[in-house]
């Protein structure tokens, strides 16, 4: 008794069973793994800068018995800055980039170091910037093309995905007048306890932008994305696998002829529903097998001609992605094994033969 036999004899009802679990596993792989991927962007840009420092902006009047943030004692430097953003396109809509500017040359380069950034302050002067590699693909600008108010002196790569700029002095006072700027750069190894040393500061006085509190927003942002997903993803996943599993009922119910031959010959029923369960079984895994690896040939031809040209990457194996695609295969299995068997059972394979 071969699992593939069957199949291999009726091609035909085979390639729309195989066909729709192989869409179905490509779609819900493709579409998992392209929302993560602008998750993924967004929090290049947005959380990982901040593992290096953290942003702290004046955000009202301070006490008279306020702390000093230099009273922190896991700080090793707070540079004056002020601290902007530039928008990053993604697949789904945008998010942003930090720029750390300052009116100080040594300032930035020192910035630069310890966010274990290697730049040219050379290259800087006033309205002048130096930007990730990949932001100005993504932005479709090169070096000595204008970004705003800004010239795109130079470029630097790595996983910091930022931009430092110079700005005039009088701009520079202007910028500070309105609100006091900071980053937070810790001693060695001591970014979690110093933004925990900064979070006893009231909200009135200062906002602490770290990578904890990045991490949160972001999540926050993307919860309802993935919610839905989560649900869309589930529903189309149980429609088409009753769907499925209705068609491999049908396909097993005119079968019987066939299995009361068997077990004429001497095959128990339990031996014909485990083949039963066999065939559904090879089936669904070839299929998903198919449609995973289209989705991964996909999804490595959109990184390659798409988010390459977009100064992004995608993480072309996803882990829930991969999570997904398992529903529809399992569901399959489930609504089509336990039916056709259990029918197995109440029917009583000798009279379909005394019929014959």
């Amino acid at each position: 008794m071969n699992p593939f036999m069957y199949f291999r004899k009726n091609t035909g009802k085979t390639a729309i069973i195989v066909l729709i679990l192989v869409l179905s596993v490509f779609c819900l792989s493709f579409i998992s793994t392209l929302v993560d991927s602008v998750y993924a962007t967004a929090r290049e840009a947005v959380v990982d800068p901040l593992s290096r420092f953290t942003v702290i902006i004046e955000n009202g009047k301070h006490d008279d018995d306020s702390i000093p943030l230099t009273d922190n004692p896991y700080l090793d430097k707070l540079m004056d800055v002020t601290v902007s953003d530039v928008s990053i396109k993604t697949v789904f809509g945008t998010t942003s980039s930090y720029i750390i500017c300052s009116d100080n040359a040594d300032t930035i380069a020192d910035a630069a170091k310890r966010s274990g950034i290697d730049i040219d302050v050379s290259l800087l002067s006033a309205d002048k910037v130096i930007m990730h590699e990949d932001i100005l693909k993504n932005k479709g600008v090169k070096v000595g093309d204008k970004i705003g108010d800004f010239e795109v002196a130079g470029t630097f790569s790595g996983n910091m995905k930022m931009t430092f700029g110079m700005v005039s002095s009088e701009k520079y006072e202007t910028i500070r007048s309105n609100a006091q700027m900071y980053a937070a750069f810790p001693k060695e190894g001591q970014i979690g306890t110093m933004n925990e040393w900064f979070s006893r500061i009231p909200e009135k006085e200062w906002t602490i932008n770290s990578a904890l509190s990045a991490d949160k927003k972001l999540t926050e942002e993307f919860s309802s994305i993935n919610l839905i997903l989560m649900i869309v993803n589930i529903l189309v996943s149980i429609c088409l696998a009753m769907a499925v599993a209705v068609l491999v009922y049908i396909i097993y119910s005119g079968r019987y002829d066939e299995f009361a031959i068997l077990n004429s010959l001497g095959y128990s029923k339990k031996r014909i529903g485990s083949q039963i369960f066999l065939e559904i079984l090879s089936l669904a895994l070839i299929s998903w097998a198919v449609g995973y690896g289209l989705s991964l040939c996909v999804l490595l031809a959109a990184d390659k001609t798409i988010y390459a040209g977009m100064g992004q990457s995608m993480s072309v194996f996803d882990p829930s992605g991969l999570m997904y695609t398992f529903i529809v295969p399992v569901l399959v299995i489930l609504f089509a094994v336990v039916p056709a068997v259990r029918k197995l059972s109440a029917t009583d394979l000798i009279s379909i033969i005394e019929r014959r």
